[in-house]
């Protein structure tokens, strides 16, 4: 599994986009139902593998018993760490560890593995450890955030049988806005330098960036990009012991 790299910039986007939306909040009640509905979240301790900046640790907070958030790389975690602080969240457990690699003893009722990770790895990370394991993908490789068409709707391996060996699993879709605020158009060319530069595309001029955002009117965010993020919610259940 390759680790995700974390540029300056990235992370303040993420945290503009993370701030600005609901996304993490409905992404969240997506993971109750998954897991059985409120009233059992109520009572459960969920981890949130590979974390990252942890806004959906955040929003998990609000709804289970007990979050354990679990990344590798310390920038990210920092922020988690400042947001917990700010506010005042008791129930989230902040370890910087490698999944792989966590105290035997450790156990959880849910492992959450949110664009991280195949179904063979994430059963792999979590097996001993967690009674369910839920599992979010990209259903389709959208191509939103460049300046290049989209890729179409290849579906991603998450419902597929090879996948799920060893385990009772279903999977339900989903459809969630995560728009982009941008403070600038300046900050408008940076981001799709950015993220285009992941595709292979060049610099991006001014004109190119203004065709992709909407103007709002709003003196912090005067643009936004608009985007959503079609989603695969695998639920498995693993059908092996201790």
């Amino acid at each position: 599994m390759r680790m995700f790299e974390w540029e300056s910039d990235m992370v303040r986007f993420m945290r503009d986009a993370s701030e600005h939306t609901e996304y993490h909040g409905r992404l969240a009640d997506c993971i109750v139902d998954a897991a059985g509905g409120p009233q059992r979240a109520a009572s459960m301790h969920v981890c949130d593998a590979g974390c990252g900046l942890g806004y959906l640790s955040l929003a998990l907070a609000a709804r289970f018993a007990q979050v354990t958030a679990v990344d590798i790389a310390e920038e990210p975690l920092s922020v988690l760490r400042e947001n917990a602080a700010r506010r005042c969240i008791s129930n989230l457990t902040v370890c910087r560890a490698d999944m792989r690699r966590l105290p035997e003893e450790m156990h959880f009722d849910v492992v959450v593995f949110c664009l991280f990770g195949s179904a063979e790895e994430a059963i792999a990370m979590a097996r001993g450890r967690a009674e369910q394991i839920i599992l979010i993908q990209k259903s389709a490789r959208d191509r939103c955030f460049s300046l290049g068409r989209e890729d179409g709707a290849a579906a991603g391996k998450a419902g597929g049988q090879s996948d799920c060996s060893g385990v009772q699993c279903d999977v339900r879709s989903v459809t969630l806005r995560l728009d982009q605020p941008i403070r600038s158009v300046e900050d408008g060319i940076r981001f799709f330098t950015l993220y285009g530069c992941r595709y292979g595309e060049a610099q991006v001029t001014r004109g190119e960036a203004l065709l992709r955002m909407q103007a709002t009117g709003d003196s912090e965010f005067p643009y936004i990009i608009p985007a959503q993020r079609r989603l695969s919610i695998l639920r498995m259940i693993p059908q092996f012991s201790g």
